[in-house]
C-alpha cells in the first residue's frame, strides 16, 4: 500500500512545472552533455507532445523516474510530480479502442532474478502492487521478444486480464497511436502503483514461466480495507506532510524531516506553520533529541502567542507536551511549570474537558512521583482518579490504571492496608474488562500480592511489639 499513497499524495499536488524537472535533472545528469542536451529540449518544447510521447522518448525522463519508482526515491519522484500527473490524467482521458469487448488480454516479457520470482510464486492468489508506470503490449509475440533466462534469472511472460465492465478510475491506456515509437510495439501503459491480483504462475514447455496477473479496480474490497487502514494514519491536507507521514510510517525519518522542513518554508497560514512544527517536534521527541523537540513546539508557541489569547484551550496540547519533553530531561520545574499552565486554561474554560483535566492531573502527578514527593502525587492522583469515576463507566480499564496509581503512592508512604484496598479495586476492574492474561491483569495482580505480603509482615512486627 506504500505505493498506492504515494501516488495518491503526488497526484493530490498542484504546482510544479517542465522547469523545476528540468532544474532538478541537471544536477544529476552534470558530466553527461548528451542527456544535457535532452534536459534542453524538454524544457523548451514540452508543451509541444504530450507526456505520454515525452514518456515514451528515449531520453533522460524514462530512465529517471522509473528508477526513482523502482528504488522509492522520493525526493526525485516529488520534483518529477508535475509530470507524474500528466501522465497520469492523461492515461485517464485516452479513448478507449475496445469498447465493443468486455475483458482484454496484454503481455508484458521479462527477466526477473530467481529472488523475485520466488517471493511473487511465495504471494501466488495475494496482491502485487506494481511501483513504476508498467510498459505492456496486446501482441503476445512482442512480448516473448523480451522474455529470457539466464543462471539468475527466469524467463516470465506477465499475462494480464483486464475485466473492461468494471474499469472504474481508469489507469491505463492503448498509448500505440500517440507514443514516440508510434504503433511498432502496440502498447499499453499503466499507471504508478497499480494493483492486480496473482491467480497463477506456471511454466511452459519452452521454460518460460507465465505469470497471470488479474487487474483489480478501486472496488476491490480487500484493497479498499487496507486503503482506509493506511489513509487513516497518513492523510493530511499538506501534501508535503503526506509525504512526511508516510516516510515515518516507512521507518523513514531523515526522509520525514525533510519533506516537513520543504513543506513548513512553503506554507503561510499560521495554523500551518504550527501544525508542521508540532510534526516535528514530534519527530524529533520519538528520536530522543529532546532539545531540538522542545525547540520545535517553543517555536509554535511564538506562533501562537501572536495569533491567539493566553487563556485559548488550543494552547494545552502543546503545553502538555512541552511539559511531558521537559519531565524527561528531569527539569521537573519546568515541566510541572507548563502542565499547569495547561491545567489553569482548562480550569477557567466555560465548557470544561473533564478527561483534559484529567490528563493534566496525571501528568502533574507523575512529576511529583519523580521527585518522590508522594504526599503532593496522591493528591492529584486522586483527583485524576475522581474525574474518571465520574464521566468513564465504572468497568473502563482506565479506571483501574488510575486506583493502581493512587495504590503506588499509598504504598510508598507506608499505607500498606489503604494500598491493598485501592489495588483490589484496580485488580477487580481488570477483572471485569480485560482478559485474565492481559499485561496490566497481570501487573496489577502481582503488585497487589506484594502489598498483601507488605501488610502481613507489618501486622505480625506489630503484634509482636511489647
Amino acid at each position: 500500500m506504500y505505493v498506492q499513497f504515494l501516488k495518491e499524495t503526488l497526484l493530490k499536488t498542484t504546482d510544479g512545472d517542465e522547469h523545476e524537472i528540468a532544474q532538478f535533472s541537471r544536477i544529476h545528469y552534470l558530466d553527461n552533455a548528451i542527456q544535457l542536451g535532452f534536459i534542453d529540449e524538454f524544457e523548451q518544447t514540452y508543451k509541444e507532445h504530450s507526456p505520454v510521447w515525452w514518456y515514451t522518448h528515449p531520453n533522460f525522463l524514462y530512465k529517471t523516474l522509473n528508477k526513482a519508482l523502482q528504488d522509492q526515491h522520493v525526493e526525485t519522484l516529488y520534483a518529477f510530480r508535475y509530470f507524474i500527473r500528466q501522465l497520469h490524467e492523461q492515461l485517464g482521458h485516452i479513448p478507449e479502442k475496445c469498447a465493443e469487448q468486455n475483458a482484454i488480454t496484454l503481455y508484458r516479457g521479462q527477466t526477473m532474478l530467481n529472488s523475485q520470482f520466488n517471493l511473487l510464486k511465495e504471494n501466488e492468489g495475494g496482491l502485487l502492487s506494481i511501483s513504476n508506470f508498467l510498459n505492456t503490449t496486446s501482441d503476445i509475440d512482442v512480448a516473448m521478444m523480451f522474455a529470457g533466462h539466464d543462471d539468475d534469472r527466469k524467463a516470465v511472460l506477465i499475462v494480464i486480464h483486464i475485466d473492461l465492465s468494471t474499469r472504474d478510475n481508469i489507469s491505463y491506456a492503448n498509448i500505440d497511436s500517440i507514443s514516440f515509437f508510434n504503433r511498432l510495439e502496440k502498447e499499453w501503459l499503466f499507471s504508478m502503483g497499480s494493483v492486480f491480483r496473482i491467480s497463477s504462475i506456471e511454466k511452459n514447455n519452452d521454460d518460460i514461466w507465465f505469470v497471470h496477473l488479474t487487474f483489480i479496480n478501486d472496488q476491490d474490497q480487500q484493497l479498499i480495507v487496507l486503503a482506509e487502514h493506511m489513509r487513516q494514519t497518513i492523510q493530511h491536507s499538506i501534501p508535503l506532510c503526506q509525504l512526511g507521514r508516510l516516510m515515518l510510517e516507512t521507518d523513514q525519518p531523515e526522509r520525514a524531516e525533510q519533506f516537513y522542513r520543504t513543506a513548513l518554508e512553503k506554507v503561510t497560514e499560521w495554523k500551518d506553520q504550527v501544525a508542521i512544527l508540532h510534526q516535528l517536534g514530534t519527530l524529533y521527541d520519538t528520536q530522543d533529541d529532546l532539545d531540538e523537540a522542545l525547540d520545535q513546539f517553543h517555536r509554535s508557541l511564538e506562533i501562537y502567542r501572536k495569533n491567539v489569547s493566553d487563556d485559548d484551550p488550543i494552547l494545552t496540547w502543546t503545553y502538555n507536551v512541552i511539559g511531558l519533553i521537559y519531565s524527561k530531561q528531569q527539569k521537573f520545574d519546568l515541566s510541572l511549570e507548563y502542565f499547569n499552565r495547561a491545567l489553569r486554561i482548562e480550569l477557567i474554560m466555560p465548557q470544561s474537558n473533564e478527561e483534559n483535566i484529567a490528563r493534566c492531573y496525571n501528568n502533574i502527578a507523575s512529576v511529583y512521583a519523580d521527585q518522590d514527593k508522594y504526599p503532593d502525587a496522591l493528591i492529584y492522583y486522586r483527583h485524576e482518579l475522581d474525574i474518571k469515576l465520574k464521566i468513564l463507566p465504572s468497568s473502563h480499564s482506565s479506571i483501574a490504571v488510575s486506583y493502581s496509581n493512587v495504590a503506588y503512592m499509598l504504598y510508598c508512604l507506608n499505607r500498606f492496608a489503604e494500598a491493598v484496598a485501592y489495588q483490589q479495586n484496580a485488580l477487580d476492574i481488570d477483572l471485569q474488562s480485560l482478559p485474565s492474561e492481559h499485561i496490566q491483569t497481570k501487573q496489577h495482580k502481582n503488585l497487589l500480592t506484594a502489598y498483601q505480603k507488605l501488610t502481613h509482615v507489618r501486622n505480625i512486627r506489630d503484634e509482636s511489639k511489647p
